[in-house]
Formats: structure tokens, sequence, C-alpha cells
């Protein structure tokens, strides 16, 4: 028949065939019991039987150290707790301690007090209840370690995490919250009113820091940040709340959203581009550059970079300069003026100006002290205005700890097997910086600090002597 093929005779044992094999792969691979359920229901019968095994290890850990706690409060309570009953180190200790408490019996029939041996075995004695009592300590300790340890485990199955946590020592490391606006707000509401631009690694946004306050940990400084000038919202963001930070505009000159200059172009950190921002009405900037500067321009978003490599892709580039909505252009200063919406007459006057300065040989500017030496002039069309504004970058301010990084509470005192190093805790300690910094004085004790606690953690562990330098 047209259009039609006709099956071959043996294509039922084909398919057959095909079924069997089919069943045998899906036995041996574990996708299906021999009643036929699911692998998603295999899953999730194993994750439930895990999650009722982890809550039980938790509860009977809780049962064993509630007891323990309950017969603290009891002179000599704690020597009747099963755990102190069952150590075999204690049950020796106490046989000695029987022997011992005999012979001082037999003794005094015989000798004084003041007998150097009465002396001898007393102190014996009193040996082997301070022994006894420190393995009880222990004992505690261990209690808590294992009650730890078992809540863990709940906590991280029911979030659905495929990774367990078994742990007497928790370094946390999880960076700043730059990338959180609404908590960067929350700390400085002076910046409300500003365009502010989250601009860290988009998994920097304060997690950490929620974790540690719920574990008991303090927060100091938190209004400290290092905010960067040279960044422009990204039109690519649904958010419309991160910013890109733009690299290779060493001869851009910087005009208020007025059309003049307001600063030293040479001097961008956020110590002194930024604060000059700060200081306009709105806290931005245009960036100008011409052609011949647009070939130098970086943009630091793994997007504008050749995939797998840091290579900058140029293409990406030059697409943003042409179609971003915060990059204005124009193929004449006059037709640039008027797309950045500032007065013709002020721009290209301001212009005019910065080029006469360099044509005249000037060491520096005499309007703001730029050095003029080898300056290239804003001349070659087309030309480009970027939309500055502050970034928010890293955070100087952080979970307070102590020198061995280990988490302190409102008290000072520090949580027991609870560390926190780099951004977290303000680059190290909670706010080592200060207001300001260089990237050397941050990356320097965020590395530094994860040393130092990581170290301590380990001893806290019970391996390693701690950091010594």
């Amino acid at each position: 028949m047209p259009g039609c093929r006709i099956a071959p005779k043996n294509a039922k044992k084909s398919v057959e065939a095909s079924a069997r094999a089919m069943e045998t792969h899906r036995r041996k691979s574990g996708l299906a019991n021999v009643d036929g359920s699911s692998l998603l229901s295999q899953q999730m019968s194993v994750l439930n039987s895990q999650v009722i095994t982890a809550r039980a290890a938790r509860a009977e850990a809780e049962a064993r150290y509630a007891q323990v706690e309950a017969l603290l409060d009891v002179e000599g309570g704690i020597s009747s707790a099963a755990a102190v009953l069952q150590s075999p180190l204690i049950q020796n200790l106490r046989s000695q301690e029987i022997q011992v408490v005999r012979k001082i019996a037999e003794l005094k029939t015989q000798l004084r007090d003041a007998h150097p041996t009465m002396i001898l075995v007393r102190n014996e004695l009193k040996d082997l209840t301070a022994k006894i009592a420190s393995e009880v300590r222990k004992i505690v300790i261990n209690q808590n370690g294992e009650l730890k340890i078992a809540r863990l485990r709940v906590e991280n199955l029911e979030t659905g995490e495929s990774q367990e946590y078994f742990a007497k020592a928790i370094v946390m490391g999880t960076g700043g919250f730059a990338s959180n606006l609404d908590m960067v707000m929350e700390h400085r509401p002076d910046l409300r009113d500003h365009r502010i631009l989250e601009g860290s690694h988009v998994g920097a946004r304060g997690d950490g820091h929620h974790i540690v306050q719920e574990a008991g940990g303090i927060l100091t400084h938190m209004g400290d940040m290092w905010f960067y000038s040279f960044a422009i919202p990204d039109h690519r963001d649904p958010n419309q709340r991160r910013g890109l930070v733009i690299r290779g505009m060493a001869e851009a000159v910087w005009v208020n959203m007025q059309g003049h200059r307001f600063h030293n172009e040479e001097l961008t950190g956020g110590w002194s581009g930024t604060r000059a921002i700060m200081a306009q009405e709105p806290a931005q900037c245009w960036a100008i550059i011409d052609g011949a500067m647009r070939e130098h321009v970086v943009v630091s978003d793994p997007y504008y970079y050749q995939e797998g490599i840091s290579v900058r892709d140029y293409e990406k580039v030059a697409e943003l300069l042409e179609i971003s909505p915060y990059i204005k252009r124009g193929s004449t200063l006059e037709a640039l003026a008027q797309d950045m919406d500032v007065p013709v007459e002020t721009l290209k006057d301001t212009i005019d100006r910065y080029n006469f300065h360099i044509d005249s040989g000037l060491e520096k500017d005499p309007d703001f002290g730029r050095p003029m030496a080898g300056r290239q002039k804003i001349e070659q069309p087309p030309f480009y205005a970027l939309n500055y504004g502050p970034l928010a970058r890293k955070n100087f301010g952080g979970v307070k700890t102590d020198l061995r990084c280990q988490v302190v509470d409102k008290n000072y005192r520090v949580i027991e097997g609870l560390f926190a190093a780099g951004e977290l805790a303000g680059m190290a300690g909670g706010h080592i910086n200060g207001k300001a910094g260089l990237e050397g004085t941050m990356l320097g004790p965020a590395l530094f600090s994860g040393r130092v606690a990581g170290a301590w953690a380990v001893r806290e562990a019970g391996f390693g002597g701690g950091f010594g330098g």
C-alpha cells in the first residue's frame, strides 16, 4: 500500500526481545522494583527512612543528654547516669577508688591522720576522684556533641540536599551580602534615596550571617561597605538590581548629570571616586569616551568573556555599547548631549576645555589636578557616555569572632565549635579593615582568616595543635 511500511515477519519477536532487554536493564539499574514501583518512589522511601532514622538518633541523643544535664544539678547525681555507669574506664577507676577507701579504713585503726602513709593514701584517693570527675566531664561533652551531629543530619535531609554533615566543628565562609540590596539598605538606610547596585558574587546574599545569628552569634560594623564607582546597571538583569563593573576606561572624562566635570578621574577608588559621585545630585555621573577608547573597554562579568577562558568577548562588549539603555551614544558631542539629556553647550564647553588643557601641554589640569602628560583627547566619533553609579562590592563588617576566628555571642563568649572566616567575618574578626581598604587588605585577611579558622576547627575536632603562625 502506497505510503505505508510493511512490518517484517519477525517484528513481534524483535519487540518482545527489546522489551525483555529493557526490563532486565531497569532491574539491574534499580529503576524499578519487582512490583514495578518507580525510581522516584524508591528514592522517596529511602529518604523517608533516613529521616526517621536520623530523628530517632536525635531523640536518643537528646534523651541521653537530658539525663546527664538533669543529674548535673543533683550532688553526686551524675555518677548514676547510664553513660557514666557504662564507661569501662570509669568502672576501672571506681574499682580502684573502692580499694583505696578500704585501705584508708584499715590504716585508720593503726595510724594517725598525720602519718606519712595516711597522707600518701589520701592523696591517692584525691587523684582518683579528680580523674573520675574529668572523665565524667568528657562524657557530658560527648553527649552534647552527639546531639549536635544528630541535628545536623536531620536538617540536611529535610532540605533535600544529598550531603550529610557530621562535624564537631563548623567553619562558615559564605561570603558577604553585597548582592542582597535589601540587606544593604537595611544596614545603610542613608542610601535609600540613591540608585545603588548589587555587585558582588551572585551568592553573596548574607545567608551565612542569618545562620550565625540564629546560632547566637553577633554581627558588627555591618554598615561599613566598599562601593565601586565605575559601574552601570545590567540591562540583562530582570530585577534591575545588579550592576556591571566597567574597566579599561583610563581615558574617560567624568561629568555629573548636569554636564560638568567634578573630580580627578585618576582617583576611581571607593574612598575617592565613589565619594565624589555620592556628593553629586543625583548620585550618578557620565563617563565619556570616544571611538578610539571603546576598544579598551572591559566588562567584569562572565557573560562578556569567551566561554571557559579569561579572554573578553569583543562582540558582546561592542553590543553592550550599542544597545544598553544605560549607555548613551552620538556621532557628535551635540548628539551625545541630547541623548544624555544635558545642555548641549554645557557638555561641549566641558569637553572643549578638557581637550584644551591637553593641547596646552599642562602637567595637570587646573580644575581638578588630573595628570595631562600622554593623555588622549575626546575627539574621535562615535562618542559614548556610560551612566556610572555606586555599586556595593565588599563588606567590611560581619560576624564577630575572637583571634581564633571562633564566633562569639552578645556577651563575647565563644560559641563552641562554630568558626567564621573571610568576608562573612568582615574579611577577618568582624572588622579588620576599618572603613576603607585596598584589594590586598581584603583578599589577604580573608585567606589568612580561613587558615586560622581551619586550623583551630581541626583542633576542636581533636586533631592538630591549632594555628601556630
